[in-house]
This record gives structure tokens, C-alpha cells and sequence, in this order.
């Protein structure tokens, strides 16, 4: 079966897109200036005039004690830009050592909303933040995805740094989503000193959550609990998968590996995880998952998906597919939501991870996958039987149980109608996935030749 295509690069392009640094040695250590300088000079005039005007170099020049830069992109985000730059006030890193860029993106036929005017706010009643606003409207011609948004915003916070001359440690991009609702207050400074005292991480993610109204509801606990139990059992001595709404970056490595990959549809995270995994010959070290801090999201992909009884690991495809969904009322999600659990909701939630390792999700696994997936059903407290390659839930008391043990209370099983199978769909999920994991499938098996 052949993936669709989603824009990813191939396996060579993993290389070729490297910097010289890196291919005549993977375990290099890397000079920032000097990959940055590289990293430019194969950008497009034209293209790297623009980033640097959007990064207001002279007007707003970078502090030299600048160690981080916040980047986020935001796409008529004007109801929940504010509440996310406000949790960098609270951060207790000296104000000095970071600085903001926000990318306020849309196509040339959207009308645009009140997201600058609400920045603009912040920067009054903040003023000893550097935040750098720029305004990007994307024209019929240009790829208008998320990815190359990312790629925008990185590369203006490249242009920054090499603007702001020399430091001697390393300098960290973070990337953060405009609907943040909370980052712990060490947000800022504990990524810092991770990447301080470990110089072989070169990238890693945060833990994320949704708020507790949502995650009381039993069918999303089940659902996330479960997710995060199976990528916890698959990460084990393997580089993690980064996220964009919560991780971070060596600007050094990030310019190596080429950046974000701007003709790709979705999952630009995910790739440039991969892209420097695969540089660093996939050290489980290289992008790590850090549990130092944490960060609050908002939880309106995940309540949509269980509100409308999609599988919880197809919300990103769902999103895609279905843009309307940012713009969805969390409380009226919440109503549709039940507080006890739907054994069938959560059994199809089961099934599709179960089913992820044929579709592609796991695939690169192989055979590992049904240990790995045992091994995450029992950690969470779920028994099941496998029929016809369908998952049947055959116990979840346990399960039931540490629910209660968090919140106090013990939630009624409920039963509803579960969906039959769906061949179609299965078909269109599998091409979908399969071109999310092929190229990092095929990246692990020349190391492993």
C-alpha cells in the first residue's frame, strides 16, 4: 500500500540536508555561529531577506545575554494569545536571558483577528520583555502549513542570534503553541540547565496535560493514560518523539540537521525529532523526554475527539482534515462528554492503539509492538483479548481503580453501541500513517545495515 503524500523527506534527504559538520562526523560537537552561518547560506536570497525583516533585527536587536528564544506561532489566536504570553512574566529566569517571537499567521483570504492588538497589550504592560511580533499572510503560491510557520519563526530566531553576536554557551529555541493555558514557572530555566549540564541532549520534550476538568472525565483519562503508558514502554532506549506545543532545541544542532522541513503538510515536529536522532546515529540521549517541568494545554483537539467518538490517536489527522475544530467551545464539549466511562468508547480507543501496529503508527516496532502493547495495558490496568486482530476489553477494575485513588471517586461503566469495522477508513488511516513513519523506518534500517 502507498502512503499519501504528506510532504515528508525522504531518507537520503535526511543526509543531504545535513551540514558538512555532521556528515564527516556524527558525534561532532557543533559551533553555533558556525552552523548558523552554514545554515543561511543555503537559504534563498530572497527568502532570507524576508526573515530577517520579520525579526525586526535593527529595530528590536537581541540582548547579549540572551540564552533562550520563545517561539510561537499563532493563527487568529487573539482569544488565547494573551494568557500564553502571560506565563513567561511569571518564569524565573531573569527576564534578560529570553525573549519571545510570535508569528501571527494566516492565508490572504482569512480575515484576520485581534491577535496583534491583544500583543500589543502585553508589550505595554510588559515592557522589560523582548517580544518580537511579526505578521505573515500567506499568499495563494506559498505553503501555508503549520511546519513552514515553525520553519519561519526558527529561522527568525536564527537570524537573532547570529545578529546578536557570539556567546559562549549555547543558545535554546523553544517552541510553544498560542493556546498554552499554564507553564510551570520553571519552565524556562530548568530546559536551560538541562541543556547546561548535558551536552549530549541535543532536543527534548516536556510532559503536557490537559486541565483537571478534562482529564476527570473517564474516557479521556482512560484514553491519555493509556497513550502515554505506550509511548513510555516504546521510548525506552529510543530517542523520543518531540512535540511542537512543548520542546526545545540546540539552535546549533537545529541549523545542522536543516530545520524544519517546509514542504511538509503536518507532523514537522515529529520529523525534525527525527532528523536529529538520525545525525546523532538514533542515541537514545540525543531527544529526551524531561520531566523537570511541565506544561498545561489546551485540551480542545482531545475533547473533540472524544465528543465526536474518534479514536484519541487520530485527533492530529482529524485536525487536518477538519480545521473548524479550533474553534470549538471546550465547555460545550465538556457537556457532551459523560462522566462515567464508556467501556465501548474506551475499548475503540484500545482497538486503534492496539491496530496502530499495522496501520503504521508503530510499525517501525515489528514485533517488539504486541510486547510493547501488553506491557502499557498492564500497566494501566486494562485486560483484553485479541479476536479476529480486534481488541475485546475483558477486564478494567484495575484501571477503575486508579482512577479513584486520583480523584475520590469511583465512575460508573457504562455501555454503548461500538462502531464496526471500517475498512475504508482503516485504508485511508493506514496510508496516513504509513507516510508519517516510513522514512524514519527506512533511517533505522540503514543504521542497523
Amino acid at each position: 500500500m502507498d502512503a499519501v503524500y504528506l510532504g515528508f523527506l525522504t531518507a537520503d534527504e535526511f543526509v543531504t540536508r545535513r551540514s558538512q559538520t555532521l556528515i564527516d562526523n556524527p558525534g561532532a560537537k557543533l559551533n553555533e555561529s558556525y552552523e548558523i552561518d552554514q545554515y543561511h547560506s543555503k537559504l534563498n536570497t530572497e527568502y532570507r531577506s524576508e526573515i530577517s525583516l520579520l525579526a525586526q533585527l535593527k529595530a528590536r536587536p537581541s540582548l547579549k545575554n540572551v540564552r533562550i528564544i520563545v517561539t510561537v506561532i499563532a493563527s487568529r489566536e487573539g482569544s488565547r494569545i494573551r494568557h500564553t504570553l502571560d506565563t513567561y512574566v511569571k518564569q524565573d529566569l531573569a527576564h534578560t536571558q529570553f525573549e519571545v517571537i510570535v508569528l501571527d499567521n494566516h492565508k490572504s483570504d482569512v480575515t484576520p483577528d485581534n491577535t496583534r492588538s491583544e500583543i500589543e497589550k502585553f508589550q505595554q504592560d510588559n515592557p522589560d520583555i523582548t517580544l518580537i511580533y511579526a505578521q505573515k499572510i500567506w499568499q495563494p503560491d506559498e505553503i501555508a502549513t503549520v511546519g513552514n510557520a515553525r520553519k519561519y519563526v526558527f529561522d527568525m530566531a536564527l537570524s537573532r542570534i547570529q545578529a546578536r553576536g557570539t556567546n559562549h554557551k549555547d543558545t535554546i529555541i523553544i517552541s510553544n503553541d498560542a493556546d498554552t493555558i499554564d507553564n510551570d514557572a520553571n519552565y524556562l530555566s530548568s530546559i536551560l540547565n538541562k541543556f547546561d549540564s548535558d551536552g549530549y541532549v541535543e532536543a527534548l520534550v516536556t510532559p503536557t496535560g490537559v486541565p483537571l476538568s478534562s482529564i476527570r472525565k473517564p474516557n479521556v483519562y482512560a484514553a491519555l493514560y493509556l497513550w502515554d503508558a505506550l509511548d513510555n514502554v516504546i521510548a525506552d532506549n529510543a530517542p523520543r518523539n518531540l512535540i511542537g506545543r512543548s520542546s526545545a532545541y540546540r539552535a546549533s544542532m537545529y541549523a545542522a540537521v536543516g530545520g524544519y522541513n517546509a514542504r511538509g503538510k503536518m507532523a514537522g515536529d515529529l520529523e525534525t525529532g527525527f532528523l536529529i536522532a538520525d545525525a546523532r546515529g538514533w542515541d537514545p540521549h540525543s531527544v529526551i523526554l524531561f520531566t523537570g517541568t511541565k506544561q498545561v494545554t489546551d485540551p480542545r483537539r482531545v475533547l473533540e475527539s472524544v465528543a465526536s467518538r474518534i479514536p484519541i490517536n487520530e485527533m492530529y489527522y482529524k485536525f487536518v482534515s477538519s480545521p473548524e475544530v479550533r474553534d470549538a467551545d471546550n465547555d460545550e464539549l465538556l457537556g457532551m462528554i459523560p462522566d462515567s466511562l464508556d467501556w465501548e468508547l474506551f475499548e475503540e480507543d484500545a482497538d486503534n492503539f492496539w491496530d496502530g501496529g499495522d496501520t503504521g503508527m508503530y510499525k517501525w516496532r515489528g514485533d517488539r509492538f504486541e510486547k510493547d502493547f501488553r506491557t502499557a495495558m498492564d500497566n494501566i490496568g486494562a485486560e483484553y483479548r485479541i479476536e479476529g486482530n480486534r481488541l475485546y476489553l475483558t477486564n478494567i477494575d484495575k484501571l477503575i481503580s486508579n482512577y479513584e485513588k486520583e480523584f475520590g471517586n469511583r465512575p460508573e461503566i457504562i455501555h454503548s453501541q461500538r462502531r464496526p469495522p471500517d475498512k475504508a477508513r482503516r485504508k485511508t488511516i493506514k496510508q496516513f500513517f504509513l507516510a508519517v513513519s516510513d522514512t524514519a523506518i527506512e533511517c533505522r534500517k540503514r543504521l542497523a545495515d
